[in-house]
C-alpha cells in the first residue's frame, strides 16, 4: 500500500478523542480518584512504551495515536479546571445519542 493511503486510511480510521467517547482513567488504568502523582506516574510508564520512536516503521501510526491519547489523558487529569469539567461534561451528556442513533 502507497506510504500516503495508508496515512488517509488511518486518518479516517482512527477519529479523534473529541469525536468519540474515552475514558481516561481506561486508557491509562488508573482509579478515578487517583492523585495528580499517581496519574503522572502512570503516565510515564505507559509513555515508555508507547512511544512512537520506540515502534516498528509498521506500527508508527498506530503508536503515535496511542501516545496522542495518552497525553492528552494526563494533560485533562492533572488539570484540575478540565478534570472538573470533563466529569461534569461525561454525567450531563451521559447516554444521549443527539439524534444518531436509532429513532
Amino acid at each position: 500500500m502507497l506510504p500516503f493511503v495508508e496515512k488517509l486510511r488511518v486518518a479516517i480510521e482512527v477519529p479523534t478523542l473529541m469525536s468519540r467517547e474515552v475514558d481516561y482513567y481506561v486508557l491509562l488504568g488508573v482509579a478515578r480518584d487517583a492523585s495528580e502523582a499517581e496519574i503522572r506516574e502512570r503516565f510515564r510508564t505507559l509513555a515508555r512504551e508507547a512511544h512512537p520512536d520506540r515502534a516498528p516503521a509498521a506500527r508508527k501510526a498506530e503508536a503515535e495515536s496511542k501516545f496522542q491519547d495518552l497525553t492528552e489523558a494526563v494533560s485533562v487529569l492533572t488539570s484540575p479546571e478540565r478534570r472538573r469539567y470533563r466529569h461534569q461534561h461525561r454525567q450531563a451528556y451521559a447516554g444521549h445519542s443527539w439524534g444518531c442513533g436509532r429513532t
